[in-house]
């Protein structure tokens, strides 16, 4: 999922064993919902939102610039950089 919108909402909802990329630019929220075994990428520019929210086994990269609120809330194994 590569999203490069101005004034959006991204979802993206994940299940087992993926990659999830989700890169927005302005104005936007973006909810990360990963369950099982996954590499997320979320990387954020300006005036966004950002969820990320990871169960099991995943590796988070959230990387944000410019007046951003970012939640990042992984449970069991993983890496998160934020």
């Amino acid at each position: 999922v590569d999203v490069v919108v101005v004034g959006s909402v991204v979802v993206v909802d994940v299940v087992v064993g993926c990659v999830v990329v989700v890169d927005v630019v302005v104005g936007c929220v973006v909810v990360v919902d990963v369950v099982v075994g996954c590499v997320v990428v979320v990387d954020v520019v300006v005036g966004c939102v950002v969820v990320v929210d990871v169960v099991v086994g995943s590796v988070v990269v959230v990387d944000v610039v410019v007046g951003s609120v970012v939640v990042v809330d992984v449970v069991v194994g993983s890496v998160v950089v934020v």
